[in-house]
């Protein structure tokens, strides 16, 4: 029987462990707390943050591995607000990361905030 092919994904947000919406990722693995490479920033879309480029900061995060079909539904959960695309890690590498599908210059720079809990 063949495994489902997994992916990496970069949650920031309320995915990650410990905030409102982590459960969605039952069944992902747990690879560990990372941060983007330089070069992305939070902006405040509705009540939660997004994920976008620009700047020389970094965010932090945390690292899953999640099969085609979690991702899936993933991306149904997100709506059409973000888009699922690539993110350079700090370590070079990259993963999938859910990003805010507005300019970033048509949002507000989230404040410093929980979200960067490590």
């Amino acid at each position: 029987m063949a495994m489902a092919r997994a992916f990496e994904l970069f949650a920031y947000g309320s995915l990650k462990r410990g905030f409102r919406h982590h459960e969605l990722l039952a069944g992902a693995e747990f690879r560990g707390e990372v941060a983007t490479a330089a070069g992305y920033h939070l902006v405040v879309l509705g009540e939660y943050p997004a994920l976008a480029e620009g700047g020389d900061g970094s965010v932090f995060g945390e690292l899953y591995a999640v099969e085609s079909a979690l991702l899936a539904r993933l991306d149904e959960f997100e709506g059409p607000e973000y888009e699922r695309r690539d993110v350079r890690l700090a370590s070079g590498a990259t993963a999938h990361a859910y990003f805010a599908r507005m300019p970033a210059l048509a949002l507000s720079r989230f404040p410093g905030s929980a979200w960067d809990r490590r």
